[in-house]
């Protein structure tokens, strides 16, 4: 059976935490199929490609776990897909994007509960309450931070 197809024809492609081989693929996939890699996040990404293979923080099996990285929660709170690198191998053998559903990053390894579950789903709420006609999370909010901060990691 052929593949399901993406709804966006042409990403706009940002990665996180992939390693050299999946960056050469993102690349490689957005010459061949269409589709733009940035470096940097923007309101313009549509997808966000992240490696699974972080520690899981004892997630469910075949739950899809990535980094805690500013790129993700940019995504989250921007509603933009998040995707396990393995879109980009579906993509690979499809000769095309493939609907993203099925490689729907679940959560961050730091906000999962193993025993609850609780966290579970914050790309795809975020998703889909944009699609909804939702306002951004956070949107017309206002935060005073205050005390010592350390530059966050890359």
């Amino acid at each position: 059976a052929a593949a399901r197809r993406s709804r966006v024809l042409s990403p706009v492609l940002l990665a996180t935490t992939l390693d050299e081989e999946e960056v050469r693929l993102l690349n490689s996939l957005a010459r061949q199929h269409g589709g733009k890699v940035v470096t940097k996040w923007s309101s313009a990404v549509t997808h966000l490609v992240s490696t699974t293979r972080c520690s899981s923080n004892g997630a469910a099996a075949g739950q899809r776990l990535c980094g805690r990285t500013i790129k993700y929660m940019s995504a989250v709170l921007s509603g933009q897909w998040v995707v396990a690198s393995s879109w980009l191998r579906a993509s690979s053998a499809a000769a095309g994007w493939v609907a993203e559903e099925e490689h729907e990053v679940h959560g961050d390894n730091s906000s999962i509960s193993a025993v609850s579950g609780l966290g579970a789903g914050g790309p795809r709420r975020g998703r889909l309450h944009l699609e909804g006609g939702g306002p951004r999370l956070f949107d017309g909010l206002h935060f005073h931070l205050h005390g010592p901060f350390n530059k966050p990691s890359r």
